[in-house]
């Protein structure tokens, strides 16, 4: 029975794994793979249920709701093919599980079991007897894509799939037959959430990003529907302040590499920093400062004389809590400058400069340049390191 559990991958990726249809046990393994990529989505909408179970509905466009137009049908038929496997969903009392579903068709649905288990022990002493209890919940991912033919913009039409997540984290997965008990008052947590999607949003669906936590039985009225305009994680429980606009002063120092000589840096300015998800860090950000390039340069009699050389310089991009670029990098930016004083034997007449900023989570940023100078005759690299 185990070897004929319906295999897909739809965590929010786009491998291929190997895959057996629901309405035919004796079909042979197949190659297939989802169309689902968290990294696609725009919208999130949570759904803090009782008992501590609670439903995510992740899409690219708004009109993922047309799928979602009867969720209480979408629950009972996941609860009908599970009877199939049952033995396969037999886990330990302190186990979870994970059970992911996608289909594209009602006659043709994909599944896959994942068991995890406990990496601790909880246990409960009732009446001198101890017994474990969960540790972690159960999760339940449905994957709908609906099938849809848009018109492009010559007038052709295409025929793409319109996909959905409905994601369930339970106490236990059974407790899919509660949530089916009240399809009605769970069908109308999902015309709630997308009645309350602001009209904006309907007017450009896959530019506009949004998150609604809604919280139906929170006891604090202020806090029972919250929508944002961007995603933030569905267990932020607390209004994210620090998230709005806002406009921040920045300084560096550091050195560069002149031609053959190395400058003292200073940085001096002000960042716009557009929060687009939850965390203090993730921000896409414009940035307009100043660098002064200080070069030292040998005179007579062993003497110094120094060149002071002011760039104006504006700049664009993004910071993100995570790994940028697949490496340790928390923020890049592009950007170009130009040469308001040049002064000495560097830099000549119309000098300007492109770089791009890739600052590591120590704090230290790297900036390759490409400089133009003398009326852009002359062209060289050049590279900045800077702290703070």
């Amino acid at each position: 029975m185990k070897r004929n559990i319906l295999t897909l991958l739809l965590c929010g990726i786009t491998l291929p794994v190997f895959s057996q249809t629901v309405n035919d046990p004796a079909a042979k393994w197949t190659k297939t793979e989802t169309n689902f990529n968290a990294l696609f989505v725009s919208h999130r909408h949570v759904v803090f249920l009782e008992r501590g179970n609670k439903m995510i509905v992740e899409m690219f466009g708004l009109d993922g709701y047309d799928v979602l137009e009867d969720v209480g049908e979408i629950l009972s038929d996941f609860q009908k093919q599970t009877v199939r496997f049952q033995d396969s969903l037999q886990v330990s009392p302190s186990s979870s599980l994970r059970i992911d579903c996608a289909y594209s068709s009602p006659d043709y649905k994909m599944f896959r079991v994942i068991k995890h288990p406990a990496t601790g022990e909880m246990l409960v002493n009732k009446k001198g007897a101890l017994a474990p209890l969960k540790i972690e919940q159960d999760t339940v991912r449905i994957l709908i894509q609906k099938k849809v033919t848009k018109t492009l913009k010559s007038g052709k039409p295409w025929n793409t799939y319109n996909p959905v997540q409905l994601t369930l984290v339970l106490n236990n997965y059974t407790d899919v037959e509660h949530l089916i008990a009240q399809r009605q008052t769970i069908q109308g947590y999902v015309d709630t959430m997308r009645a309350a999607i602001r009209p904006k949003a309907n007017k450009s669906p896959y530019t506009y990003r949004s998150t609604i936590l809604y919280r139906p039985y929170d006891t604090v009225a202020e806090r029972r529907f919250k929508k944002y305009d961007r995603l933030i994680d569905p267990d932020a429980y607390v209004e994210p302040d620090k998230n709005h606009d806002r406009l921040v002063l920045n300084a560096n120092i550091g050195v560069g590499l002149v031609r053959n000589a190395l400058a003292p840096v200073a940085d001096l300015g002000v960042e716009f920093r557009n929060p687009w998800v939850q965390g203090e860090k993730n921000y896409r950000l414009f940035g307009i400062y100043t660098s002064s390039y200080v070069v030292f340069d040998r005179m007579a009699a062993q003497s110094f004389t120094s060149y002071a050389n002011l760039f104006l310089n504006g700049e664009l991009g993004s910071s993100y809590e995570g790994d940028l670029l697949t490496v340790k990098f928390q923020r890049v930016t592009l950007g170009g400058g130009y040469l308001l004083n040049p002064d000495g034997k560097y830099f000549k007449n119309t000098t300007a400069k492109l770089f791009m900023n890739f600052t590591l989570k120590s704090g230290i940023t790297i900036s390759p340049e490409i400089i133009a100078t003398d009326n852009f005759r002359q062209v060289f690299p050049g590279v900045t390191i800077k702290i703070f």
